[in-house]
């Protein structure tokens, strides 16, 4: 999504990045795309020990993939001495350069000051500047905590135990509590609803549907859903229906994935065991197709560490440490 950013000074960027961001972001690279004096949001890369020439080439690589790209800055979020890290930077800003990207700016931030690659005979400023600015927003929540799940709701949670302990003899249709999840605030989930969707996600074929449906529409998960019956007997899968899972074809419906995230989010807060993994894994792969790889990261870990054996999360974790994003997150809105 393009944004227009109003920042007249660096103190006024990096407040903004959190925003962007949607949380403050821990021992990260950040590059902010820019189509001219207008953001196409932000790219968050885990901050590398080291420079990497490979890890430089793909961070570059995913932003040359952005429409239309003018310029961009790059920003290093530390917890040590800068630096450590400015070779990282310089490294990506000429790579960028080469490529005709120009880095109109290249800073850094740790805890306590911040500063310009580009300027090193320049003193770093305080960190407080940043916190001053009109654009701060002291309400976003640092990296390590930006999606820590909804507090467990006790009612909630007992509902859904029960109807999960009566659900052997209850019949539904499977597309349907998909679909009416689209259009359901947590808060109106009920816990038969909310029992048929864990039902749902705790079987890989349904979770595929589910997922697909979420991105789509109804026609595709009932397309889906036929797939999957399908390559259980002939062991052939659908070529459209895979690519969503695999993040081609055209954007997904942005609205349907965040009803569909919260949604997910309060299933796993008010459950436990394997249907926590696979709300959990649901999550992390709606986080990555809307683009969100870090918190996709979170729910793929916490999923991992409820259920080692949960093939999904083996697979989103190595889509996750390749970099790897959906195709769609280079489109245009």
């Amino acid at each position: 999504m393009v944004q227009i950013l109003r920042a007249a000074s660096s103190a006024d960027l990096l407040a903004v990045i959190p925003r962007l961001a949607g949380f403050q972001p821990e021992k990260s690279i950040v590059v902010v795309p820019f189509v001219e004096t207008r953001t196409r949001g932000v790219m968050r890369f885990d901050l590398p020990e080291r420079a990497n020439v490979d890890q430089i080439n793909l961070m570059a690589e995913y932003l040359l993939r952005v429409p239309d790209v003018t310029g961009a800055i790059v920003i290093v979020y530390t917890d040590g001495d800068p630096k450590d890290s400015e070779v990282i930077a310089t490294m990506l800003a000429a790579r960028l350069d080469e490529q005709g990207i120009p880095v109109a700016e290249a800073l850094y931030v740790t805890g306590d000051a911040w500063g310009d690659y580009f300027r090193p005979t320049e003193a770093a400023q305080p960190a407080a500047w940043i916190s001053a600015s009109e654009h701060a927003d002291p309400t976003v929540p640092a990296q390590s905590l930006a999606h820590t799940l909804p507090e467990r709701d006790e009612v909630a949670a007992a509902g859904i135990a029960g109807c999960l302990g009566d659900f052997a003899s209850v019949t539904f249709d499977p597309l349907k509590a998909i679909e009416r999840a689209t259009d359901t605030t947590p808060e109106e989930l009920r816990s038969a609803h909310a029992a048929q969707l864990l039902a749902v996600l705790v079987r890989p074929m349904l979770r595929d549907v589910a997922l697909i449906q979420w991105a789509r529409d109804t026609e595709h998960g009932a397309a889906a859903l036929a797939t999957q019956v399908q390559y259980h007997l002939t062991a052939q899968v659908d070529a459209d229906v895979a690519e969503t899972l695999l993040g081609r074809g055209e954007r997904p419906d942005v609205a349907r994935l965040e009803s569909a995230l919260a949604i997910c989010r309060h299933l796993a807060a008010n459950t436990a065991d394997v249907h926590a993994a696979a709300a959990l894994i649901s999550a992390g792969w709606i986080a990555w197709a809307l683009g969100r790889s870090s918190e996709a990261h979170v729910y793929v870990e916490r999923a991992t560490a409820i259920d080692p054996d949960l093939s999904f999360a083996g697979l989103m974790a190595k889509v996750l440490d390749a970099a790897m994003l959906p195709e769609w997150a280079f489109n245009r809105r």
